[in-house]
């Protein structure tokens, strides 16, 4: 059984499903436009990707949103409810070097090597984007679930640009006032909004992470 046909059966449970995605989105819309059921069949689905602002892998750009524009706009264009956490805020929350170090000393067996991998990410985040922290992105996509306090959400419409020479893979986000945006209806006007992040809070989403990691042994 492949994906597509993984995710077509699991989707046809009573009740439906819940779905965290953290890396592009291809087999979602295959398993999207083969099954018709499982439109219905997601009751929520949150992603970590996209922007609403800076890229990592183009200017605009996130690095799920670049790798497979079309599926993600094939999402958003569909009746899916749907979280969506960006790179413009996940990566202002990650583990600095004194939340490591609680790791790699914490004493424990999972956590000091978690720490090491962390590290090493951060490490590397130095090198490539100048950030002093290890970025904690995909956890960030669970937060609508275990702890939606953590974060604030709106209500956007969005879509993906597929053509652009400078700016494929950009999620574009109408942001205007509803009043401007019945007057002056964007192409994906009638899309329904999704509940974009627009902040995080660091030290609780960081705690959060580090109450998981410490009760192992």
């Amino acid at each position: 059984m492949d994906a597509i046909e993984f995710i077509a059966q699991q989707v046809a449970r009573p009740g439906g499903v819940s779905v965290i995605a953290t890396g592009p989105l291809t087999n979602l819309a295959k398993a999207l436009a083969a099954h018709p059921h499982v439109e219905a069949g997601i009751v929520s689905l949150s992603i970590m990707g996209g922007s609403a602002g800076r890229g990592n892998t183009t200017p605009v750009a996130e690095f799920n949103a670049f790798s497979d524009p079309e599926a993600l706009d094939a999402l958003l264009a569909s009746s899916i409810p749907m979280h969506m956490v960006g790179y413009d805020i996940t990566s202002h929350t990650g583990l600095s070097d004194r939340v490591i170090v609680r790791l790699e000393t914490s004493g424990r067996r999972i956590a000091p090597f978690i720490g090491q991998v962390m590290r090493f990410y951060r490490d590397r985040q130095m090198e490539v984007t100048g950030m002093d922290s290890a970025p904690q992105h995909d956890a960030c996509a669970v937060l609508p679930y275990l702890a939606p306090a953590l974060a604030s959400y709106a209500d956007r419409r969005a879509a993906v640009e597929l053509h652009g020479e400078l700016t494929t893979g950009m999620v574009v986000f109408d942001q205007r006032p509803e009043t401007m945006q019945r007057s002056r209806p964007s192409p994906f006007a009638r899309r329904r909004p999704i509940r974009l992040c627009t902040a995080l809070s660091t030290a609780g989403v960081i705690d959060a992470i580090m109450t998981a990691v410490l009760s192992y042994p």
